[in-house]
């Protein structure tokens, strides 16, 4: 169209400075006012094709204020992508004015791009824009359709046919790395699963989550906070690092390791220590000395029955600490005893074959009808002599 070829013109003729630009421009007005003249009925305006890459948000500051009206969401918020918007994804794409009208031959239009939180401008790449337009060439891009930096926020330009424009945002910063806050259960040593809890002081919107690995030989995998991991008997390493919605990677990750233990442990007692087994003893105090194969942080559980005491349930020897290897009992009663003591490691594996020992206490006073020899009197005779 006459119209378009105008505009081409105008353009070259702008761009390459020649002596005679200003009568080109003028014969090339002329022409596109003839054209008018000479097609009646027909709307001379235009639209531009409008879209955002990466997470930002374009607005127009002149009068027309045409993205305000025509795209969604429009307004004071103009066209905006999602917070989410990956680097190098388009997030939101319009189209302000109209074939039919609005956007009128010449019209003078400025838009205003706006990076969201954590991104940052890298400038108008119109070409890159989807649409078979004609790239919009900004003021003081020196013709070219790139207008490039961090000071390129303004496109302004002049409209003589449909067009098209992108502002492109990026995200380049890497999220701070993570911190893994505890677990549950909280020593680390499991028979089975092992849930993590993580988090991280990057709380911004482009932070997406997580991703963990185990020992460094699985693959890393999206995971979040309070997940639970499962691996073989040993000890295990959890890796965790950020990732944001660009892709960007913590540059450290956190690190914890646990323990996967289903071993039981094995529970002796001190033969030199307590009541023989199957003795008869007169005090009514016992004590008793007891260890594990597994002497790192294992506690233990007791039980005694005997005159009085009928329970079966173990319980911890002792409340504070529970590590502690000797057990005390005081005041027993006459009868027959069975003390029991386990094990139970820090993975919460008990030995499921307590040690025991069985005695008997006998403390009340023999009795007898018979005094004893030495305890009997003998009578004696006494005489009384006067001397004269």
């Amino acid at each position: 169209m006459l119209r378009t070829s105008a505009y081409v013109v105008l353009r070259e003729l702008f761009k390459s400075g020649g002596t005679k630009v200003y009568a080109a421009v003028v014969a090339t007005l002329a022409a596109m006012a003839m054209s008018l003249i000479l097609t009646p009925g027909v709307a001379h305006a235009y639209e531009v094709h409008l879209s955002v890459k990466g997470a930002g948000k374009v607005t127009e500051i002149t009068d027309r204020g045409l993205i305000a009206s025509d795209c969604t969401p429009g307004g004071t918020s103009g066209l905006q992508s999602p917070q989410s918007t990956p680097t190098g994804t388009v997030g939101a794409s319009c189209s302000p004015g109209s074939p039919n009208g609005v956007y009128n031959i010449g019209d003078i239009v400025e838009y205003k791009a706006e990076p969201l939180l954590g991104f940052q401008l890298i400038g108008w790449k119109n070409a890159d824009d989807s649409s078979s337009y004609n790239p919009v060439l900004c003021d003081n891009s020196g013709g070219s359709p790139n207008y490039l930096g961090s000071t390129a926020t303004n496109c302004r330009f002049q409209i003589f046919e449909n067009l098209k424009a992108q502002a492109v945002f990026a995200d380049t910063t890497p999220p701070t790395s993570p911190s893994i806050t505890g677990t549950s259960p909280q020593s680390g040593y499991t028979t089975g699963a092992i849930t993590f809890f993580f988090s991280s002081t990057d709380s911004g919107p482009t932070l997406k989550g997580y991703q963990c690995s185990i020992d460094s030989q699985i693959a890393w995998q999206q995971c979040s906070s309070g997940q639970s991991f499962s691996a073989s008997e040993g000890t295990h390493t959890l890796y965790v690092r950020s990732i944001d919605w660009s892709g960007n990677i913590s540059s450290s990750s956190a690190n914890r390791q646990w323990t996967v233990d289903k071993t039981l442990p094995d529970t002796t007692l001190d033969p030199a220590v307590g009541p023989q087994p199957d003795s008869t003893v007169e005090s009514t105090d016992a004590v008793f000395k007891f260890s594990s194969n597994e002497p790192a942080n294992a506690t233990f559980e007791c039980n005694l029955t005997g005159p009085g005491l009928t329970s079966t349930s173990f319980t911890p020897c002792n409340t504070s600490p529970n590590t502690s290897t000797t057990k005390s009992y005081t005041n027993l009663r006459d009868g027959s005893y069975t003390f029991k003591v386990r094990a139970k490691n820090q993975a919460g594996n008990v030995d499921d074959t307590p040690e025991q020992r069985q005695w008997t206490v006998r403390n009340a006073p023999l009795s007898s009808t018979t005094a004893p020899a030495w305890s009997r009197t003998r009578r004696r005779r006494v005489y009384r002599v006067t001397l004269m």
